[in-house]
């Protein structure tokens, strides 16, 4: 499996830009941060944080499925890094 490339995606033609994260995204987001962990660890989180921003970007608006999304994500990036100790 190819891994993901933004490049490679294909923005609605109203959204090209990435938009600014809204206060509810924003909260969320700051849980995927990553530097604070052993480098080892940082490798496994580290996509998990590009995927969310990635998500927040391309999104069109804020959505309760969106914060779903978000929140369901941050459950895996947890579970996946603490797999890795």
């Amino acid at each position: 499996m190819d891994p993901i490339q933004p490049d490679k995606f294909h923005y609605a033609e109203e959204h090209k830009e990435p938009r600014i994260p809204t206060v509810p995204e924003a909260t969320i987001l700051r849980y995927f941060s990553y530097k604070h962990l052993p480098e080892h660890l940082q490798k496994h989180s580290k996509p998990f944080c590009d995927l969310a921003q990635h998500l927040v970007a391309t999104s069109p608006d804020t959505s309760a499925q969106l914060i779903i999304a978000l929140n369901k994500l941050l459950e895996a990036k947890d579970c996946f890094v603490r797999a890795m100790l």
